[in-house]
C-alpha cells in the first residue's frame, strides 16, 4: 500500500495488556496510513482526514467518513488484525507460553515478543517500500508452544518469516528455520 499510495504506511503492535487493547485482550495489530503523525493509526475523524487504510469507501463507491462504528478504538478504514482472530492461543511473544532460548541468528528475543521501537511499537514502510526501522515481532501459539519469528531484516524493507524448531517438549532447540 505505501508503494500503490505513494505515502508511508504503518503497521502498529498492541501487546495484550497495553491500553489500546482492552478490546482484544490477546492483542492485535493494525495498519494504515497515520494521517496525523502520532504513530498509533487511532485518530478518527468524520471530514475524511483521521488514519485510514486506502481510500475508505462503501459498496457504492461513495467515500465514507472515517468514524469508529464498531467502538474498537480504531477508525473503521484502518486494517485491524485481532490475534484471538487468528486461531486458538495466538498471542504476541511468550507472556503466557514456552519461551525459546534465542532469536533466529542467535538474536534475544524481548519479553513482549516485539522489538521494534516507538510507543506504541510501530514498523514503518516508505513510498519506495524501504524502511528505517529495523525489528521483529514474535508470535507464539502458546499450547504447544510453535514460535514464529517476522523480521524486517533491512533498510530495503525485506521481510523474512522464522519457524522455531522446538516447541513445549523440546525447549532446549536452538534453531530456527527460515519459512519465507
Amino acid at each position: 500500500m505505501a508503494i500503490k499510495e505513494n505515502r508511508q504506511y504503518l503497521i502498529v503492535f498492541q501487546p495484550a495488556g497495553t491500553p489500546d487493547s482492552t478490546v482484544n485482550p490477546r492483542g492485535r495489530y493494525l495498519t494504515g496510513f497515520d494521517f496525523d503523525g502520532d504513530n498509533n493509526l487511532i485518530t478518527v475523524s468524520t471530514k475524511n482526514n483521521g488514519d485510514t487504510f486506502g481510500v475508505c469507501k462503501d459498496t457504492d463507491g461513495d467515500r465514507l467518513p472515517n468514524n469508529d462504528s464498531a467502538a474498537n478504538g480504531v477508525p473503521d478504514c484502518v486494517r485491524v488484525v485481532n490475534l484471538s482472530d487468528c486461531g486458538i492461543d495466538i498471542t504476541f511473544g511468550y507472556s503466557t507460553g514456552t519461551t525459546p532460548p534465542n532469536g533466529p541468528n542467535n538474536t534475544s528475543i524481548p519479553p513482549s515478543g516485539i522489538n521494534f521501537s516507538g510507543t506504541p511499537p510501530y514498523a514503518e514502510f516508505d513510498p519506495d517500500g524501504s524502511t528505517d526501522k529495523l525489528g521483529s515481532v514474535y508470535f507464539q501459539q502458546t499450547a504447544r508452544g510453535y514460535s514464529y519469528c517476522v523480521r524486517i531484516s533491512n533498510l530495503s524493507g525485506t521481510t523474512n518469516m522464522w519457524k522455531w524448531d522446538g516447541d513445549k517438549d523440546n525447549i532446549s532447540e536452538t534453531d530456527w528455520t527460515e519459512i519465507r
